[in-house]
Formats: structure tokens, C-alpha cells, sequence
């Protein structure tokens, strides 16, 4: 058999260009797996919010000193940001939940809340940020709401929580106005 440099480098492109495509298929199917698990995070959670904190006999007991607040209307998201701090010589592992919202008239809100991220891995003294997305329903009287936001793995309570509800403005219709006079009516009569 005869080999020569020429087919040599000829099987090297070759070999190359495989292990690309290789290395392609390799990091979109990582991507992919981080998109599937982020998802069934999220899901779990929402399946996770049915239950607990409500689990009968829990009482969460809000920190004192710290309100965590949020004000919007009807159709648009309400967004709390939170940063966490871990001061701990371990890693802490936090699962944010949010109880159900209450206003002083007694409407109770089972609120939609999205967490990014779903759940968080902070390393010993340093910080991540937590945002709570609240999505309003359009049937949700105005009004001031008041809930708790347990980080469980983190707090033994939990951090109050203020929602405030205000009313859409109505955009004002403009009055019609008279259509304009004809030019011959406009002018003055000598």
C-alpha cells in the first residue's frame, strides 16, 4: 500500500471537519438539556406553590424591619427584586416561594409568580439576585396586598410583602368637535 503526504492531509480535513460537526451536535444537545431542565424547574415549582407554604398547620411569621413592595396594575407584570447575601462559611441552597396575598378588605390573591432564577446556589459570602415576577389578573380588585416570601433553606421566617393594585386610568375620549363651517358662513355680513 502506497500513502502519500498528499492523502494524508486530505484524511486530517476530513477528521476535522467530523469532529466539528461532532463538537456541534455535542453543544446543542447540552443547550437543549439546560432548556429542558430549566423548564421542568419551573414546573415543579408551580406544582411546589400548590401545596407549600399552605400545608395546614405551617405559620410563617414575617421578619421584622424589612417589606418587600411592588406596585402595577392590571395587564402588566409586577417585578420584586431581591439580592440575597449568604454570609455562611457553606453553600445555601434557596427555594424562594411566595404565600398567598391578602388585602385588608380579605380578597385573596393565589398569585402567578415566576422566580429567576427558579431556585439559587449561592457560594459562601457572596451575593445572587432573586426577581419575583408577578402577573395580575385582570379581575383583581385595587387595592393594597400583603403575603410573605419564604426562602426556604435560607430563613426560618419570612420577608413580608406589600402589593399595591391601582386602577387603569381610563384614557379620556376626546369630544368630537364640530365640523368647521363652510367658508361662505364664516365671513362677517358687512
Amino acid at each position: 500500500m502506497k500513502i502519500s503526504n498528499v492523502q494524508i492531509k486530505e484524511q486530517g480535513k476530513q477528521s476535522n471537519q467530523l469532529s466539528s460537526l461532532f463538537k456541534e451536535m455535542l453543544n446543542l444537545q447540552s443547550e437543549y438539556q439546560m432548556r429542558v431542565s430549566d423548564e421542568s424547574l419551573r414546573y415543579l415549582r408551580r406544582l411546589q406553590g400548590i401545596a407549600a407554604p399552605a400545608t395546614p398547620g405551617t405559620v410563617v411569621i414575617p421578619k421584622k424591619g424589612t417589606l418587600l413592595s411592588g406596585s402595577g396594575s392590571f395587564g402588566k407584570p409586577i417585578e420584586i427584586n431581591l439580592e440575597i447575601e449568604n454570609i455562611q462559611k457553606s453553600y445555601s441552597y434557596i427555594l424562594p416561594m411566595l404565600t398567598p396575598l391578602i388585602s385588608p378588605s380579605g380578597v385573596t390573591w393565589y398569585a402567578i409568580a415566576d422566580y429567576l432564577p427558579a431556585n439559587l446556589l449561592i457560594p459562601p459570602n457572596s451575593s445572587k439576585s432573586l426577581r419575583v415576577i408577578l402577573d395580575v389578573p385582570s379581575d383583581l380588585p385595587s387595592d393594597v396586598y400583603h403575603g410573605s416570601l419564604t426562602l426556604e433553606g435560607f430563613l426560618k421566617g419570612a420577608l413580608p410583602v406589600a402589593v399595591t393594585i391601582q386602577k387603569q386610568k381610563n384614557v379620556k375620549q376626546l369630544a368630537k368637535k364640530p365640523a368647521p363651517k363652510p367658508l361662505s358662513k364664516r365671513r362677517k355680513k358687512p
